[in-house]
C-alpha cells in the first residue's frame, strides 16, 4: 500500500545521510524526484543541510509538489516515510510503509531483499524535460554508427577489480585512438566538424567527440545521442555507473559497455547491450559492430527501449516498491563515495554482483532466517 489521503499519494522524508547530500546534490534530488514522478506529494523534513544544497540540489524545490516542513505529520499512517538514518522517534511511529535508503551495494543482505534504485538520468535532463521527448528521439534518424563523448583526463585510475580489473575509461579510449584503423576512426575537435557529421549521411565509423576542444550544450545532448546507434559507455571517474548509459537507453541508443553486470537486472551481450572485457576484446566487438546488419540492431534497439521501459524507468521502480507486501523496504542508490570507501568488499556475495530474489525453498537456511525475520 501506499500513503493516501482524498486519493493523494503522500511522503514524508527524514534525510541526513553524508552521501544523500554528496556529488553536488544530484543523489538527493534523484532520489526526491523518483518519487514526485511517481506522483507523491513530498514533505521533506526541514535541516541545515537542506539551506546549503550545491548546484544539482537547489532545483529540487523547483519540482511540483515538494515541500520543506518542521515536523512529521500527525497521520502518519496516511504516509510513506522515507529516511536514510534511523531515527526511534519516527521509525515506532506506524506508516503505511518505511523506505530505508542506503548506499552499501557492497554489503550481503543475506536476510533481506533490498531494491537497487535504477541509476537515473543525470538532473539536468530532468530539468530539462527529456521525458515529453522520448518517442520523437527514439525516431531520430542514426547516421552514426558508434559514438562517444564524455570526459576522459583523469579516468586512468583502476577502482573496480571484481569480478575482474575493470578497465577506465582513459585507457579504453586511447587503445580506441591507437589501435582502430584510421579509416574507422573520426575526432570531432570543432564545431563545423561536428555540424557535418550530425547532419550529414550514414558514418559506418567510431565518432569521438573531443571534449577538450569541442564540448556538446547540455540542452543539446539527448539530440547527439539520439544520432547514433550504438553509445561507447566506458566506467565514470570511480564506480562504472554514468548517467549516459541509461540516457542512452530510453531513447533507444544500444550502450556499447564494459560493465553489465552493474545494471540490475545485468545488461546481455548481443540483447540490449555490446559488452566487454579487455582490449583486445574491445577492438573485436567494434569490428562486429561495423558488421551488424540493420535488423539485428533494430531489434537490439527496441530491447533497450524496453529495458528502460521495464527497469530503469522512476515509475517502474516505484511501482515494483509499492508492491513489495513488507511494511519495511531497504532500497540502495549508487554513489561514487559508498564505492570509494568500500572497492575492496564488492565481491560475488555483495547484493550488486547477486541475484536479490527471496529464496522459495522452504528447506533453504536463508529462506527459513527470512521468514522468522518477517521478509517473505
Amino acid at each position: 500500500m501506499v500513503g493516501k489521503m482524498e486519493g493523494k499519494k503522500l511522503l514524508f522524508a527524514n534525510l541526513n545521510s553524508k552521501y544523500t547530500f554528496s556529488e553536488w546534490g544530484r543523489i538527493f534530488f534523484s532520489v526526491i524526484n523518483t518519487f514526485k514522478e511517481s506522483g507523491y506529494i513530498i514533505s521533506i523534513l526541514d535541516r541545515p543541510e537542506l539551506h546549503n544544497l550545491e548546484v544539482y540540489g537547489t532545483p529540487t524545490f523547483d519540482l511540483e509538489n515538494v515541500e520543506i516542513v518542521d515536523s512529521a505529520p500527525a497521520d502518519t499512517e496516511d504516509y510513506v516515510y522515507l529516511y536514510d538514518h534511523k531515527d526511534s522517534q519516527f521509525n515506532n511511529a506506524k506508516w503505511q510503509k518505511q523506505i530505508y535508503l542506503k548506499y552499501d551495494l557492497h554489503s550481503k543482505y543475506w536476510f533481506e531483499e533490498p531494491m537497487i534504485m535504477p541509476f537515473p538520468v543525470h538532473p539536468l535532463q530532468e530539468i530539462y524535460g527529456y521525458i515529453p521527448r522520448l518517442p520523437e528521439l527514439r525516431e531520430v534518424k542514426r547516421n552514426i554508427r558508434i559514438l562517444f563523448a564524455g570526459d576522459i583526463d583523469k579516468y586512468k585510475r583502476v577502482w573496480i577489480r571484481h569480478p575482474e580489473e575493470k578497465l577506465p575509461r582513459q585507457i579504453i579510449v586511447e587503445s580506441i585512438k591507437d589501435n582502430l584503423d584510421q579509416d574507422k576512426l573520426q575526432i570531432i575537435q570543432d564545431e563545423d566538424t561536428f555540424q557535418q557529421v550530425m547532419n550529414g549521411e550514414f558514418n559506418n565509423k567510431f565518432v569521438i567527440i573531443d571534449n577538450d576542444t569541442q564540448r556538446i550544450d547540455g540542452k543539446l545532448w539527448l539530440d547527439t545521442l539520439a544520432k547514433c546507434d550504438f553509445f561507447f559507455s566506458p566506467p565514470g571517474i570511480v564506480m562504472p555507473m554514468c548517467h549516459n548509459i541509461t540516457e542512452a537507453m530510453a531513447i533507444g541508443s544500444i550502450p556499447f559497455t564494459n560493465y553489465p553486470e552493474w545494471m540490475q537486472p545485468n545488461l546481455e551481450h548481443g540483447v540490449n547491450c555490446i559488452a566487454f572485457d579487455s582490449q583486445q576484446d574491445l577492438m573485436e566487438k567494434i569490428d562486429f559492430v561495423f558488421g551488424m546488419d540493420d535488423a539485428s540492431i533494430q531489434k537490439m534497439k527496441k530491447n533497450a527501449i524496453e529495458y528502460y521501459e521495464k527497469y530503469l524507468k522512476k515509475a517502474a521502480f516505484v511501482e515494483k516498491l509499492e508492491a513489495r507486501p513488507q511494511n519495511k523496504v531497504t532500497i540502495l542508490y549508487y554513489t561514487e563515495g559508498n564505492v570509494a570507501f568500500n572497492r575492496d568488499k564488492l565481491n560475488k556475495h555483495s547484493v550488486l554482483m547477486r541475484d536479490t530474489t527471496i529464496p522459495t525453498d522452504p528447506d533453504n537456511i536463508r529462506y527459513k532466517i527470512m521468514k522468522f525475520l518477517g521478509n517473505v
